[in-house]
């Protein structure tokens, strides 16, 4: 019964330990120089491209949208 205790005890820390881990999402790092970032919506997919409209406007007819992090 003992070791029924034990292990509960550490799957219970082993679950606490990855919830926290999945709640703090590590921040995106500020764009280079002259880049900008853009976020799909749906996936989440962040890409760092020039801040040109050439560069721009294929992302953004793919649903990307401009991203300044949280």
């Amino acid at each position: 019964m003992q070791d029924l205790k034990q292990e509960f005890t550490d799957v219970q820390a082993a679950i606490e330990k990855t919830e926290a881990q999945v709640e703090t999402p590590t921040p995106a790092a500020p764009p280079a120089p002259g880049k900008v970032q853009l976020r799909h919506p749906n996936s989440g997919d962040i890409q760092e491209v020039d801040a040109s409209p050439a560069a721009m406007i294929p992302w953004m007819g793919r649903g990307y949208q401009q991203y300044k992090g949280d």
